[in-house]
């Protein structure tokens, strides 16, 4: 078999004029990086949640940080996921039971792909999972060039994905102003009543290897349920 790379844009060419080619472009040149960092932070009413991540395809740590409560961390690494998270997160997503997930609580749990709770676990440990909250659609607002992080970006505005019935929002996905495009950075804004939701990310680090170490003492998961 013979493989046939096509080039890319070059460094000096200008960004297309049509704000969904640019995004088009901005997608996949993400997904060809293969890895990235990120912080993403989320204010509802009072409470901000901030959640940091290294993620690419084969490996990818997370950890989300919420007020009054323990680190929820998450690691794929070689096909497998670990867990240390509070009880109350044991509880609810891992499906344990209350008195398990109070034992464990704090603890690094090891989540096999024949398991139950897999999916719901890496479906978010992704590329794509991060940067589907920040890709608008529909409706595309006219670009516009803009400063982020010191850097010139362009921000290209629209619908949020998957905008739940009822809610009103905008969703502004940040892109490189030079070749290849690529994402640096989201926000979003969805309305549901008098409540709001604001987010805001950033992300660094295009292909570079995601640093991650297999936690020691690990349980495995199918020996708690």
């Amino acid at each position: 078999m013979v493989t046939v790379l096509l080039p890319g844009p070059s460094a000096g060419a200008a960004p297309p004029s049509n704000s969904q080619t640019l995004l088009n472009m901005s997608v996949d040149a993400a997904q060809a990086a293969g890895s990235f960092r990120f912080i993403d932070r989320s204010a509802s009413g009072k409470i901000l949640e901030v959640l940091r991540g290294d993620v690419s395809a084969p490996t990818a740590v997370e950890a989300l940080e919420i007020p009054g409560q323990p680190t929820f961390q998450v690691e794929l690494i070689n096909g497998v996921v670990y867990v240390n998270a509070g009880a109350s997160e044991l509880d609810g997503p891992l499906g344990l039971s209350s008195q398990v997930a109070k034992t464990y609580a704090g603890k690094w749990i090891s989540v096999q792909p024949s398991d139950s709770a897999y999916s719901p676990l890496t479906g978010a440990l992704t590329i794509t999972g991060e940067l589907t909250y920040f890709t608008p659609v529909h409706h595309l607002g006219p670009e516009k060039t803009v400063k982020v992080g010191g850097h010139k970006a362009i921000v290209i505005t629209g619908t949020p994905t998957d905008l739940a019935p009822g809610n009103t929002g905008t969703a502004a996905f940040f892109v490189s102003s030079t070749a290849p495009y690529l994402p640096v950075g989201g926000s979003l804004v969805v309305i549901h009543g008098k409540s709001q939701l604001r987010e805001v990310a950033v992300f660094t680090d295009w292909g570079k290897p995601v640093p991650a170490t297999v936690p020691a003492g690990a349980v495995a998961y199918s020996s708690l349920i």
